[in-house]
């Protein structure tokens, strides 16, 4: 099963270039997202309509869609890069803070869910297949964005040192029975390295990806692993 899985992983990082951002948000509070700096973003809420947008003007342009009750947003281009802050009111009455931060990506979709009915297990954490388990779990944790039924974590840092690699914890993912890490990898030696899944593995990982094999010197990657029961 092992090899069968780690086969399966490396396969899901084609497509992940441009997916949905899904946050978990409640009402009345904040979430942040990355956004494309260049390019037009698109932002919805499920199961609702977007009525109302307020920000500072001058730092982005926005476009509404009044029949899918869904906005469109592109930052105004300048060097300075402050994080834009939206407030949204929703048809159903709700309100939402949306902190985005600008980088160099393609265009993204954000998608805004209700954190109303979430309970501590997901009901998708039962009833998901374990290779389609882990590889949700892993697309979350490449997407940075919230899953159902886990915690984003960037409380606990690691950092340390092996076969002339930097490793560092970034953020973690932690659920009622599994839990995901993901880590930068850097290469601090001379020489190129090439990575395999197997390096990573210890006693109660359950699935290994692995962004970049390939590492020139001083050059990073990001290492995405899965553990639990």
């Amino acid at each position: 099963m092992w090899n069968k899985l780690i086969i399966m992983l490396m396969l899901i990082f084609p497509a992940l270039g441009h997916a949905e951002q899904r946050l978990m948000v409640r009402e009345g509070g904040n979430v942040t997202a990355n956004i494309s700096a260049s390019d037009l973003n698109k932002i919805a809420v499920q199961g609702d309509r977007i009525l109302m947008v307020k920000g500072n003007a001058g730092q982005f342009q926005l476009e509404k869609d009044l029949t899918l009750g869904q906005i469109y947003i592109q930052p105004t281009e300048t060097e300075d890069k402050r994080p834009i802050h939206l407030y949204i009111t929703t048809e159903q009455g709700k309100t939402y803070s949306l902190t985005l931060l600008s980088v160099d990506m393609p265009a993204e979709n954000i998608i805004l869910i209700s954190n109303h009915h979430q309970t501590d297990l997901a009901t998708w954490e039962n009833t998901s297949s374990y290779e389609e388990l882990m590889v949700r779990i892993i697309k979350a944790m490449h997407n940075q964005s919230n899953l159902e039924g886990f915690t984003s974590s960037e409380l606990v840092k690691n950092h340390y040192k092996i076969k002339n690699l930097s490793i560092k914890n970034q953020d973690n993912f932690i659920g009622t029975k599994l839990q995901g890490y993901r880590f930068e990898i850097q290469n601090i030696s001379e020489k190129e390295i090439t990575l395999k899944e197997s390096d990573f593995y210890k006693n109660g990982v359950r699935a290994i990806a692995i962004l970049n094999k390939t590492l020139p010197p001083q050059s990073k990657t990001i290492l995405y692993t899965v553990s639990g029961v």
